[in-house]
């Protein structure tokens, strides 16, 4: 009934019969080998608060391709948008002169102010596809416990670098075609001069865009990913992308929607200190300087000093954010393949064969 030691080691078992039959003399039995060493993150679908702890690990592990990148791309966003804004003010010169001048207008013009800055900061969600891909290379690193710097992150996204920026275009676009669909009611209120109903619609639909953006960035926030780790055409990555939140879509949403509020106010928090020691050593400065003769001049050089500083401390605040975001949309991406597709499977085998 029961075989030997011996004969069980000669012996193998016929998955097609379940009978044991002679074993082959020829393959090679597995010797042992010491269990994969852990990574920054773990090889296994992560719990909710697992998820949003994955994105600080992230950028704790992989300063380089997660910040670096983010310091470089936020540098250049802000000095383009700043020359942008620049030459629309130098070229709407008049039209500034007369809005300021009119209380009314002025005012209008302070709630499109606000309007504007919250359609800036979704629109640069698109940014964070770019990222994202860097990311995903990140934590794919990270599993194993490897560095990677920003310059090997680069290389290795050597085949896929245009099709991933021209992707990132195409969301940016689409970002832009949704808020000026959404605008178009109002902007044609406006001009039939029916102020209420300009507001109105204005209001409603920023309201509704701000619901497709949202959306249209959670089905979409694996497309950096999917281009970096599967060499995906943008296109198919887009698809990738929307079938993988298809049936996790509510905690993916939840995911990204809590660590974006979560690392804002952690961010608030740390950077406070640092604005109000800045505001009270220029205070400190201007009440000693009150009155020598280089009062003026120092007043002068202190605001732009202080204008500079508060410039870069919002690029690497914003640096910052995004990396974050950036990690959390690649560990979220991962754990969303474990889930639905194994992959954590994959990552332990890759790790036994390194090891």
């Amino acid at each position: 009934m029961f075989t030997t030691s011996a004969q069980a080691w000669n012996q193998r078992t016929d998955w097609r019969t379940g009978r044991p039959v002679p074993a082959d003399p020829r393959a090679a039995r597995p010797a042992w080998r010491p269990p994969a060493k852990p990574g920054t993150l773990p090889k296994r679908p992560l719990r909710f608060i697992e998820g949003l702890d994955g994105g600080f690990r992230l950028i704790r592990a992989q300063p380089g391709a997660t910040v670096g990148l983010a310091l470089v791309v936020n540098a250049l966003w802000t000095l383009a948008l700043g020359a942008l804004l620049a030459f629309l003010v130098w070229l709407s010169m008049g039209f500034f002169t007369t809005v300021f001048s009119d209380p009314e207008a002025l005012s209008g013009f302070a709630l499109l102010a606000q309007f504007g800055a919250v359609a800036h900061s979704l629109l640069t969600l698109s940014l964070i596809q770019f990222a994202g891909a860097f990311a995903a290379l990140a934590a794919h690193a990270s599993f194993t416990g490897e560095r990677l710097g920003l310059g090997r992150a680069w290389a290795e996204l050597r085949g896929v670098r245009l099709r991933l920026i021209g992707t990132v275009a195409a969301l940016f676009g689409c970002h832009v075609a949704l808020l000026a669909l959404c605008a178009l009611p109002g902007l044609i209120a406006a001009g039939l001069h029916s102020t209420l109903a300009a507001t109105a619609l204005m209001v409603i639909g920023f309201v509704l865009w701000v619901g497709l953006t949202v959306y249209l960035a959670v089905r979409t926030a694996f497309t950096g990913p999917a281009i970096a780790c599967e060499r995906l055409g943008g296109r198919a990555a887009v698809r990738r992308s929307w079938a993988l939140t298809r049936c996790g879509f509510w905690r993916t949403l939840g995911q990204l929607l809590f660590g974006s509020w979560l690392s804002s106010r952690i961010l608030e928090v740390v950077i406070a200190p640092f604005l109000l020691v800045l505001y009270a050593a220029a205070l400190v400065v201007l009440a000693l300087a009150a009155g020598s003769e280089l009062s003026g001049g120092l007043a002068i050089g202190i605001a732009a000093g202080l204008g500079l500083a508060l410039v870069a401390a919002s690029i690497a605040s914003a640096a910052v954010l995004m990396a974050y975001w950036a990690g959390l949309a690649a560990v979220v991406y991962f754990d969303r393949r474990m889930r639905a597709e194994g992959y954590d499977l994959v990552l332990l085998r890759e790790a036994e064969a390194r090891g």
